[in-house]
């Protein structure tokens, strides 16, 4: 007769181990991994998730860091409601939702833990996690995302384009930033994987699953998994050709009497310009609203 586990119990103890191993702060990445026999083992000091890649779990006790980065950044930059609305966000409604068997944002943010299924494909499990880096590691994704949704954005959509914005990890409102990066290190998307097949597919929540997790023990295959072959130039591609970035400024329109007005414009377009913030979020607010759906949902 098998032996009946408890579950429960089991995971109060992989709780308890993974914070005695890494300590309240939690300086890297690390997890605790719950095998189906009931076997708990501990994986921790790494600045990545890699450490996936080694066990078949049926739930990985995944930690929370504490800070802005590696060794000794103290504290997290982000505001606690945007920290907040992106746990809540990815616990229940993001492409990654089905993977979190934790749906409570504040119980998570307190404990520094969420619980992740590892019977659900592990392309899916591995975004769960490595997602979650936000809070700690590229934090003005999170933020950008936010200040998106306040404006109206579609979640999925103000995540995705997040991760080609150009900051530093704290922002004020005249910090200058741009839409040209590729956030695609230790990111759970590839931006410029992302056509308008693969916007369509993620705002969809549609993707190619591997096999489960707890069966393989791999978690590749995350950051593209919402791409279609053949799709053509990615996000970033997209953004630094059509973006208005003039009207982050308040150029005026009309004609330029510089003969070379529309060669820089055009060069500004493809490298991405520096702009005030705020700026740069109301105008994407508006431009995502309109051309970037208007063509994902054409």
């Amino acid at each position: 007769m098998a032996k009946v586990l408890d579950w429960d119990s089991l995971i109060a103890q992989a709780k308890e181990q993974l914070i005695k191993a890494v300590g309240k702060r939690k300086d890297n990445a690390a997890a605790a991994f719950i095998g189906e026999d009931g076997e708990i083992k501990v994986t921790g000091g790494y600045v990545c998730h890699a450490f996936l890649n080694y066990h078949k779990a049926k739930i990985i006790v995944n930690s929370l860091q504490e800070g802005s980065g590696y060794g000794d950044n103290p504290g997290r930059v982000l505001a606690p409601e945007v920290e907040h609305w992106f746990v809540d966000y990815m616990l229940n409604r993001s492409i990654y939702k089905d993977a979190f068997i934790t749906k409570d944002a504040t119980q998570a943010l307190a404990e520094g833990v969420v619980l992740i299924d590892g019977d659900k494909p592990g392309n899916l499990v591995g975004g769960a996690a490595v997602g979650l880096r936000r809070l700690w590691e590229h934090v003005y994704v999170a933020r950008a995302a936010y200040d998106l949704v306040q404006q109206g954005v579609n979640e999925d959509l103000a995540f995705a384009i997040g991760h080609t914005i150009q900051a530093p990890s704290e922002i004020n409102p005249a910090t200058n930033v741009s839409w040209s990066a590729n956030l695609n290190w230790h990111t759970s998307l590839n931006p410029d994987s992302l056509g308008w097949k693969g916007l369509k597919n993620l705002l969809a929540h549609k993707f190619k699953p591997t096999d489960k997790y707890s069966l393989t023990g791999h978690y590749r295959n995350y950051s593209d998994m919402f791409a279609e072959q053949g799709d053509g130039g990615g996000l970033v591609a997209i953004i630094r050709k059509d973006f208005p970035y003039n009207l982050c400024k308040g150029e005026r329109k009309g004609v330029s009497l510089n003969p070379f007005g529309a060669a820089l414009k055009a060069e500004e377009k493809v490298m991405g310009n520096s702009v005030p913030y705020n700026r740069a979020i109301e105008v994407m607010a508006k431009w995502a609203n309109t051309h970037l759906m208007e063509k994902i949902n054409a």
